[in-house]
């Protein structure tokens, strides 16, 4: 897992499998980063990810208060989709979301 923050921008590359075995790291890194002003979560390595790693992604939600800051980039289609299907989606919204390198803007 890698962490960038630059500027007001940080950036969590997550590893092949976002699974309990990374929580705890992840975890660790948006203590470190919940005051960006945007938080980047790169899935361009995600192969897996289970319920260890959702629960993380809520957290992450709850760590940066709710702000509308997160945004999901590379996230592969049955990802999407299983994130839609536990309300993710919902709770950070559509626009969170893109499946460039960098996030969207506006």
């Amino acid at each position: 897992m890698n962490i960038a923050i630059d500027k007001n921008t940080a950036t969590i590359v997550l590893p092949g499998q976002f699974d309990y075995t990374a929580m705890k790291p992840f975890i660790e890194a948006s203590g470190r980063i919940a005051g960006s002003e945007v938080v980047v979560v790169d899935f361009r390595h995600v192969a897996y990810i289970d319920s260890s790693g959702i629960s993380s992604l809520f957290r992450l939600w709850e760590m940066v208060d709710g702000r509308d800051c997160i945004r999901i980039v590379n996230a592969r289609q049955d990802i999407r989709e299983l994130l839609d299907l536990t309300g993710y989606v919902r709770l950070i919204g559509e626009k969170a979301f893109s499946s460039h390198d960098t996030p969207p803007t506006g």
